[in-house]
Formats: C-alpha cells, structure tokens, sequence
C-alpha cells in the first residue's frame, strides 16, 4: 500500500501509485497510519485525542443537574424534605469549578 502526502498530512491510501502533482509526495504506507494521520520526517504521527474543556465538563453537569431536577420537583410537590444524598450530589455537582484544577481531573459524582 502506498500513503499520498501533501502538507505533512496523509491524504489517500492506494494499492497503486498515480502520477500527482510535484507538491505531493508517494511513500510507502507506515503500518497503522489513515488518512489525516501526519507524516513528519519519515515518521508517522498520529492526531492527538482531543482534550477535555470546561466547556464539555459544564454541559455534562448542567445535564446531570437538569437530570435530577425531578427530586426537587418531586419533593416540592409532596412538600416533604428533598433528600439529603441529592442535595450534596447537586452541591458537589454545582462544586466541580472549584474543587478540580483542570478539566482531565474532574471525576463526575454519583448519586
């Protein structure tokens, strides 16, 4: 198998070579690679998983928080006392800014 090249990037994978354009380079495939793989002096580099945002950590807790709405509902409607558990596991969730430095650390309660 051979791997096209352009710009540092794999671009196609081929049985056969074709004639391409001087700006893009035939090699022969580096097991493992894919198509937007890099290939950066001789050696292939695979794209990084993308990182966790404290975007992405505060759509999961506002989802979980909207989840658990309906103990407060619930609670509310009955008018007895919402349960200890969700109210610290709503805290902790609520917290979660405060008590992780970074995105990668952040371990989601349970309730």
């Amino acid at each position: 198998m051979k791997a096209l090249i352009h710009n540092d990037k794999i671009i196609e994978i081929k049985e056969n070579i074709y004639p391409v354009h001087e700006s893009l380079t035939w090699i022969d495939m580096p097991q493992g690679a894919e198509v937007g793989d890099s290939y950066v002096n001789g050696q292939l580099v695979k794209p990084q998983e993308p990182a966790v945002t404290w975007d992405d950590i505060r759509a999961e807790r506002n989802y979980l928080l909207a989840q658990s709405d309906w103990h407060i509902t619930y609670a509310t409607e009955k008018g007895v006392a919402v349960p200890q558990n969700v109210l610290d596991y709503r805290n902790k969730l609520r917290n979660i800014p405060q008590d992780f430095a970074t995105p990668e650390e952040v371990v989601f309660p349970k309730l």
